[in-house]
């Protein structure tokens, strides 16, 4: 599906998710990186950390093309 998230960390809870920089990769995809302070349903599986702090923290998301 165009558009779908293929991966992220911290991203798409319930709280603010704050996007700073978005680059393509070399197969067009779209990478978003910035911050968030949402604390649910904020990873995809198998992500290296899938819990937040209770401040802001650090996100990156991968969109398909």
């Amino acid at each position: 599906e165009q558009g779908a998230r293929l991966w992220s960390t911290y991203l798409g809870g319930d709280s603010t998710d704050i996007p700073t920089n978005l680059a393509i990769d070399i197969n067009d995809n779209i990478v978003v990186v910035g911050y968030t302070k949402s604390s649910n349903n904020i990873a995809t599986p198998g992500s290296y950390k899938d819990t937040v702090s209770p401040f802001y923290d650090a996100f990156i998301v991968k969109y398909d093309t």
